[in-house]
Formats: C-alpha cells, sequence, structure tokens
C-alpha cells in the first residue's frame, strides 16, 4: 500500500509543482482522490452534474493524495476540518452547464496562456511555498522573485503596451 501511495504522490507532486496555471473542468463525481486532484488545480470550473466528496472519513480513513494538506490551503484550516468530517464540499470557482464546461475550461486555459505565464509560475511557486515558512522568509523569497520578474521579457512587454494604451502580447519569457 506504502509503494503505490508513493506512486501516487509522485503525480501529485508534479501537479502541485506545475508552473503552469492547472484547471480542473469537472463534470460527474470527483470522490476521493478525484477530489484531492482537483485541490491540485488553481482553478475548478464545474457543471452542475459535479458532485465533490471526501468520504475518507466514513471508512474511518484520511485522505489521500495530499488531500488534508490542499484542503487546508485551499479553504482555511477551521473549514478543512469541517469539511473533512462532515463531508460537506465547497470549493469550485465557476459552474458551467455541462456541455459548455469543455469550452469554458478551454476558453480559461487559452486567456491564461496568453497571459504572463513567467509571473503566473513564480507567482504559484510563491503561494506554494509561503504556506509553509514564515513571513521574514517569505519576504525574502518576494523580493528575490521580483527582481528577477522584472528582468523579463513579459514585464518589459507589460510597461509597454501599458503605455501605449494597448493589449500586451506576452511570450512566457
Amino acid at each position: 500500500m506504502r509503494d503505490r501511495m508513493k506512486q501516487q504522490h509522485r503525480v501529485t507532486q508534479m501537479l502541485y509543482d506545475l508552473e503552469k496555471p492547472v484547471i480542473a473542468a469537472v463534470a460527474g463525481p470527483a470522490f476521493g482522490v478525484g477530489f484531492n486532484i482537483a485541490l491540485l488545480a488553481d482553478v475548478i470550473l464545474a457543471a452542475p452534474s459535479a458532485r465533490f466528496c471526501q468520504a475518507y472519513a466514513r471508512v474511518a480513513i484520511v485522505p489521500d493524495g495530499g488531500g488534508l494538506y490542499l484542503l487546508s490551503r485551499v479553504v482555511g484550516t477551521q473549514r478543512a476540518k469541517a469539511m473533512f468530517m462532515t463531508q460537506n464540499m465547497g470549493i469550485v470557482h465557476a459552474i458551467h452547464e455541462e456541455a459548455a464546461l469543455e469550452a469554458e475550461a478551454s476558453a480559461l486555459a487559452t486567456r491564461l496562456a496568453e497571459g504572463p505565464t513567467r509571473a503566473f509560475g513564480l507567482g504559484k511557486a510563491m503561494l506554494n511555498r509561503g504556506m509553509d515558512c514564515d513571513f521574514a522568509t517569505y519576504l525574502e523569497i518576494e523580493a528575490t522573485a521580483e527582481a528577477f520578474i522584472m528582468q523579463t521579457e513579459d514585464h518589459r512587454e507589460a510597461v509597454t503596451s501599458f503605455k501605449e494604451k494597448r493589449k500586451p502580447r506576452f511570450s512566457g519569457t
């Protein structure tokens, strides 16, 4: 069992560390580890048919796939405890009709892909790291990140497009 969990954790860690925006488009049930995979996403879109459940407590086990770690960061520790114990979930960013869900997720992915992807990736890493350090350490991470990101082509393009009053064309560099 432990070896199977370690294999699952490699995929979970890969999604958690991914520098690109991750969108979960959920139609139907997202139970157990499926729910926890949705928690790895930066944005969760859902169809009305989507159902989220962590029934682990009902079978006297704890969530896998980093579930409690992720849930507490998505909703806060107190709410995560209540959600775990009561199975009362509520984590969706937007609800779209099932027929439109894939198109909505694709449109959001396109919008994000056209955005400042270096800044998105660095921001995700900062948010993830910021949950595990004190404020002074976070401020050091922030200073390093700002110094780096302000040297990117995307930042220069953002400043130029602002001055020229036009939509920026980001390159991811």
